[in-house]
């Protein structure tokens, strides 16, 4: 049983500011909620400037709702803090995909995740970079970290991975990730 099924939105040309998280959702907030299907939903043309630009995440690992389908592109702005986007290995998020994303971070912060994905089958990231603010070409210390990714694709991503386990991409364990138009590593 679910709680209920939000599918085929769009929400576009946002901005959004002063605020701890810019978009943020979970199929189920509490432990035995029946939570809810979230799929088909699209965010593109969003500006903004907040400490975590996008949570997302499955609730309980027991959780039968489903979080598919969902399609981020052109979002910008000032990020703080990483994005934390998953699901469980019994329960993963499907066909979740960032294309041209682009992120700043403020001078002096300390180097961190600027996203952690996990448990997802079906993950595109295309043209999506988290630099250090006014330097987009520099080789950039904030990693996009990847955990049982299966079905993954990236391709333009800033920085190019590196040789070593610091680059912008980092596998941490299993899945299938592929890659195209980058450096291998």
């Amino acid at each position: 049983m679910i709680n209920g099924i939000i599918r085929h939105c769009t929400f576009s040309n946002l901005v959004i500011h002063q605020t701890n998280i810019g978009l943020n959702f979970h199929s189920s907030y509490s432990p035995g909620s029946p939570g809810t299907t979230i799929e088909n939903i699209r965010f593109e043309n969003i500006t903004m400037d907040v400490k975590v630009p996008i949570t997302m995440t499955l609730g309980a690992a027991e959780d039968t709702t489903k979080i598919r389908n969902i399609y981020f592109r052109g979002i910008s702005g000032i990020s703080r803090g990483t994005c934390p986007v998953g699901g469980w290995a019994t329960n993963k998020l499907i066909n979740i995909s960032f294309v041209d994303i682009d992120f700043s971070v403020p001078k002096g912060t300390q180097p961190f995740d600027a996203m952690q994905l996990l448990h997802i089958n079906g993950l595109r990231l295309e043209n999506v970079r988290f630099f250090e603010f006014d330097k987009p070409a520099d080789p950039s210390p904030f990693a996009i970290k990847l955990t049982e990714i299966d079905n993954g694709v990236y391709e333009r991503c800033l920085p190019v991975p590196q040789d070593d386990p610091g680059g912008v991409l980092r596998v941490i364990s299993g899945g299938r990730l592929l890659q195209r138009n980058n450096k291998s590593w």
